[in-house]
């Protein structure tokens, strides 16, 4: 696949990751196709590693790809819940990221919002971090559903 030629050079560490990398990594996170993910999961752990990427920039690109209405977030949960394993701050970085898509509101009526909402209280647990911004709060005060998803936003909003 083509992508590749863009992906691969955001995992070394002289490359800068500007809106442009950000973008590339939100979008290869959600690709279908297991290689392309995976690739962007390295590329994001280099990155965060190597501080060529925080939080909040990978937030921004996750809101700018979250507004097209054609992102899973089911694989962003899963391929962001790798990329966390990697350590304390990583794990933090994307606490960071998630929490701004949050505030924007973006995708909640999505089916598989609660991914990214498990994930959040996933990383809320092994981070020691909370949710502080309000926007964040409020979207997920808002989610109109019942069942496992309230159950776990609850939980996140109690800690």
């Amino acid at each position: 696949w083509s992508t590749r030629a863009y992906l691969e050079p955001l995992t070394e560490p002289h490359t800068v990751i500007g809106p442009t990398g950000s973008q590339l990594l939100a979008l290869g996170l959600g690709a279908k196709e297991q290689g392309q993910s995976m690739l962007a999961v390295d590329a994001l752990i280099a990155a965060v590693g190597q501080g060529r990427l925080d939080g909040a920039a990978l937030g921004s690109a996750l809101v700018e790809a979250a507004s097209s209405g054609a992102i899973k977030f089911a694989r962003w949960s899963k391929q962001l819940g790798r990329a966390a394993q990697a350590g304390a701050l990583h794990a933090k970085a994307i606490f960071v990221a998630v929490e701004l898509l949050f505030e924007s509101g973006h995708g909640i009526q999505a089916a598989d919002y609660s991914k990214l909402v498990e994930l959040e209280r996933e990383l809320a647990h092994q981070t020691q971090l909370r949710l502080s911004r309000r926007g964040a709060i409020r979207t997920l005060e808002a989610i109109p559903t019942g069942g496992k998803t309230k159950r776990v936003v609850a939980e996140l909003l109690g800690l």
